[in-house]
């Protein structure tokens, strides 16, 4: 995926995305880590943290809409 690919990608997750505008980036991910690595996440077992701002709660269609986007 080139750079015109991820701009094309990322400006279609903002659009409808849960937080208008607003795309993950690896400093949000980097907290989460912090986060589940101190004493604060100590009750937080066997879940999948989603950092994605709850898109994928809302939009159960990405993989689809990709495809759209980026036809094989």
């Amino acid at each position: 995926m080139g750079s015109d690919d991820l701009r094309v990608v990322r400006e279609a997750v903002a659009k409808v995305a849960n937080l208008k505008g607003v795309v993950v980036d690896a400093d949000d991910v980097a907290n989460a880590v912090l986060y589940l690595g101190s004493d604060e996440a100590r009750f937080v077992s066997g879940v999948n943290l989603m950092v994605d701002g709850g898109y994928t709660t809302t939009n159960q269609s990405f993989n689809l809409a990709l495809q759209n986007l980026f036809p094989s």
